[in-house]
């Protein structure tokens, strides 16, 4: 099989549903998995559903309190060491290095900045598989789909 040679930071896998770009095939296929809201990996512990077996896997250690990293400075608490350093320096050390182009709010996370940026495009990720509604955030999802509960 003939290797591809890629520029350095070239994403060649382009999301047909958003404008996102990805290195590898894998982590496109990963993506779309999450827009279409399949989720195959099951806790048998809470039953919590995830796009992939290493995100189960983070998710399971959440419920053994001796594999989670603590902050330093509070009360929080990360199933991994990358998600307790990225909490330290968004919430004690203030840096907010993901400024929205639309108004120039600042943001410690990416994905905080991804979520904030849809009440500028709105883009409404999140449907409801009951009614059809859709949403800029997946807590509304949640929430909304309560509602059907109770009818």
């Amino acid at each position: 099989m003939a290797e591809i040679k890629l520029a350095k930071g070239e994403r060649p896998f382009a999301c047909s549903q958003c404008p996102r770009r990805f290195y590898t095939k894998n982590q496109i296929n990963v993506h779309i998995l999450r827009h279409e809201g399949i989720k195959n990996h099951v806790c048998a512990i809470c039953g919590l559903r995830t796009v992939t077996a290493s995100a189960l896997r983070i998710h399971v250690n959440s419920h053994t309190k001796d594999n989670l990293w603590p902050c330093e400075f509070c009360d929080f608490k990360s199933t991994t060491q990358a998600g307790r350093k990225h909490h330290v320096k968004a919430v004690h050390r203030g840096e907010k290095k993901y400024e929205c182009a639309h108004c120039n709010k600042s943001f410690g996370h990416l994905k905080t900045l991804r979520n904030h940026e849809r009440i500028h495009t709105g883009e409404k990720p999140y449907a409801c598989n009951e009614c059809g509604k859709r949403f800029i955030q997946l807590t509304a999802l949640n929430y909304h789909k309560k509602m059907h509960l109770n009818t």
